[in-house]
Protein backbone atom coordinates (compact mmCIF):
# COMPACT_ATOMS: atom_id res chain seq x y z
CA UNK A 1 0.00 0.00 0.00
CA UNK A 2 1.32 3.44 -0.96
CA UNK A 3 1.89 5.99 1.79
CA UNK A 4 -0.75 8.70 2.14
CA UNK A 5 0.55 12.08 1.01
CA UNK A 6 -0.93 15.46 0.17
CA UNK A 7 -1.18 14.17 -3.45
CA UNK A 8 -2.83 10.83 -2.62
CA UNK A 9 -6.31 11.66 -3.91
CA UNK A 10 -4.93 12.93 -7.24
CA UNK A 11 -2.64 9.96 -7.77
CA UNK A 12 -5.39 7.50 -6.83
CA UNK A 13 -7.80 9.07 -9.33
CA UNK A 14 -5.42 9.74 -12.25
CA UNK A 15 -3.02 6.97 -13.24
CA UNK A 16 0.57 8.16 -13.62
CA UNK A 17 4.00 6.59 -13.72
CA UNK A 18 5.62 6.37 -10.28
CA UNK A 19 8.61 8.40 -11.50
CA UNK A 20 6.26 11.17 -12.67
CA UNK A 21 4.44 11.09 -9.32
CA UNK A 22 7.70 11.38 -7.36
CA UNK A 23 8.92 14.27 -9.52
CA UNK A 24 5.52 16.01 -9.37
CA UNK A 25 5.58 15.80 -5.57
CA UNK A 26 9.16 17.10 -5.39
CA UNK A 27 8.60 20.02 -7.75
CA UNK A 28 5.29 21.12 -6.25
CA UNK A 29 6.61 20.95 -2.68
CA UNK A 30 9.60 23.07 -3.73
CA UNK A 31 7.34 25.59 -5.49
CA UNK A 32 4.98 25.84 -2.50
CA UNK A 33 7.93 26.42 -0.17
CA UNK A 34 9.48 29.05 -2.44
CA UNK A 35 6.33 30.96 -3.40
CA UNK A 36 4.15 30.62 -0.29
CA UNK A 37 6.50 29.49 2.49
CA UNK A 38 4.47 26.36 3.22
CA UNK A 39 5.62 22.79 3.71
CA UNK A 40 3.21 20.48 1.89
CA UNK A 41 4.95 17.40 3.26
CA UNK A 42 4.11 18.15 6.90
CA UNK A 43 0.91 16.08 6.70
CA UNK A 44 -1.48 19.01 7.19
CA UNK A 45 -2.33 19.60 3.51
CA UNK A 46 -4.42 17.71 0.96
CA UNK A 47 -5.14 18.25 -2.72
CA UNK A 48 -8.82 17.59 -3.38
CA UNK A 49 -10.77 17.61 -6.65
CA UNK A 50 -13.50 20.04 -7.65
CA UNK A 51 -17.06 18.67 -7.51
CA UNK A 52 -16.72 16.98 -10.91
CA UNK A 53 -13.47 15.22 -9.97
CA UNK A 54 -9.97 15.80 -11.30
CA UNK A 55 -9.85 16.32 -15.06
CA UNK A 56 -6.66 16.58 -17.10
CA UNK A 57 -7.02 19.24 -19.79
CA UNK A 58 -4.69 20.50 -22.49
CA UNK A 59 -4.35 23.92 -24.16
CA UNK A 60 -2.08 25.15 -26.90
CA UNK A 61 -0.17 28.30 -25.95
CA UNK A 62 1.77 29.45 -29.00
CA UNK A 63 3.63 26.36 -30.13
CA UNK A 64 3.57 24.75 -26.68
CA UNK A 65 0.96 22.32 -25.36
CA UNK A 66 0.21 22.90 -21.68
CA UNK A 67 -1.50 20.27 -19.53
CA UNK A 68 -3.33 21.35 -16.40
CA UNK A 69 -5.45 20.03 -13.54
CA UNK A 70 -7.62 22.18 -11.28
CA UNK A 71 -8.18 21.37 -7.63
CA UNK A 72 -8.35 22.74 -4.10
CA UNK A 73 -5.39 22.73 -1.73
CA UNK A 74 -6.85 22.24 1.75
CA UNK A 75 -4.71 23.65 4.55
CA UNK A 76 -4.47 22.49 8.20
CA UNK A 77 -7.38 24.79 9.17
CA UNK A 78 -9.59 22.96 6.57
CA UNK A 79 -9.72 26.03 4.30
CA UNK A 80 -9.59 25.22 0.58
CA UNK A 81 -7.50 27.29 -1.83
CA UNK A 82 -8.15 26.96 -5.60
CA UNK A 83 -5.00 25.78 -7.39
CA UNK A 84 -4.01 24.79 -10.92
CA UNK A 85 -1.22 22.30 -11.56
CA UNK A 86 0.25 22.92 -15.02
CA UNK A 87 3.07 21.47 -17.10
CA UNK A 88 4.44 21.50 -20.63
CA UNK A 89 3.14 18.38 -22.34
CA UNK A 90 5.43 16.42 -24.66
CA UNK A 91 2.49 14.53 -26.20
CA UNK A 92 -1.26 14.43 -25.87
CA UNK A 93 -3.36 11.27 -26.08
CA UNK A 94 -6.78 12.04 -27.51
CA UNK A 95 -9.79 9.91 -26.59
CA UNK A 96 -11.67 8.36 -29.49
Amino acid sequence: MSPVTWLSVLTAEIPMASGFEVELDRQLRAQAQTSAGIDLSDGGYALLPPDGGFVVRFRTVGSTVVGFIEGDLVDPSAHGHPVVLAWRARSVLMAA
